[in-house]
């Protein structure tokens, strides 16, 4: 997901169609993956791996959304954070914002 559907600019607090967004995630998944275990990845890109913005950008990110999906009931001890910082745009899509996809969000199931 472009990471904009949840948070604003380079920002750390959700927006509220972001929340509305992870309830609905986690309604989805509840069902169709009861006991499996996902990882939220956040990723930002950065010209400079070792910048600490970008990095404290990313970890933040990735504990508010895990603790979001905790309040929408999914299970603390299925979900892992995981930031990540690239040089690269993480997509590029044609018919979009050429910058859209310089920050997104992965949900990625672990259990398969």
């Amino acid at each position: 997901f472009p990471a904009d559907l949840f948070f604003r600019g380079d920002s750390v607090t959700m927006c509220p169609s972001g929340k509305l967004l992870v309830r609905e995630l986690v309604r989805t998944n509840a069902l169709r993956l009861p006991y499996s275990r996902l990882a939220v990845a956040t990723y930002i890109k950065a010209s400079d791996m070792n910048s600490e913005f970008a990095r404290h950008l990313s970890e933040h990110r990735a504990i508010t959304l895990v603790n979001e999906f905790t309040k929408a009931g999914f299970e603390p001890r299925r979900l892992v954070a995981r930031p990540v910082v690239v040089d690269a745009p993480i997509l590029v899509d044609p018919l979009d914002h050429p910058a859209r996809y310089n920050q997104a969000v992965e949900i990625i199931p672990l259990d398969r």
